[in-house]
């Protein structure tokens, strides 16, 4: 099965919730980004280029998916609830980075996430109807 790309942010509506345009977002970013030490800009930058990419986009969710971010269950009962936990935690760290590299890539990695985890139209489970 053919993977698609992900549907494209619906950027008036973000606006309209926000707030502010765009481009005052972006502003403010690079704001926040120029007051940073050299090594976190870098990293921030570094990370919203990976967003701008559709590859870049595949890679941070699937590592995000890995940590458990978009896991819903993380109470087992026993000792692995504190290895879940550290896990979910990291990638909780991980995706307020993205976000404050470029909201936008963030929005779209959650669309991705929702699109992975919700089965299309003749599709059951993730597999296709047979």
């Amino acid at each position: 099965m053919k993977k698609k790309e992900p549907e494209p942010v619906n950027l008036s509506a973000l606006e309209h919730g926000l707030g502010f345009s765009l481009a005052e977002m972006r502003a403010r970013i690079a704001r926040d980004h120029a007051s940073q030490p050299e090594l976190v800009r870098e990293y921030l930058n570094d990370l919203a280029k990976l967003l701008s990419m559709p590859e870049g986009l595949r890679v941070l969710w699937v590592i995000l998916e890995r940590l458990g971010l978009f896991k819903e269950k993380l109470f087992t009962g026993n000792s692995e609830t504190y290895y879940l936990l550290g896990k979910h935690e990291a990638a909780q760290g991980l995706f307020r980075d993205i976000t404050d590299a470029d909201p936008v890539g963030a929005a779209r990695l959650l669309t991705l996430s929702y699109r992975a985890q919700k089965p299309t139209q003749g599709e059951t489970d993730g597999h296709p109807a047979e």
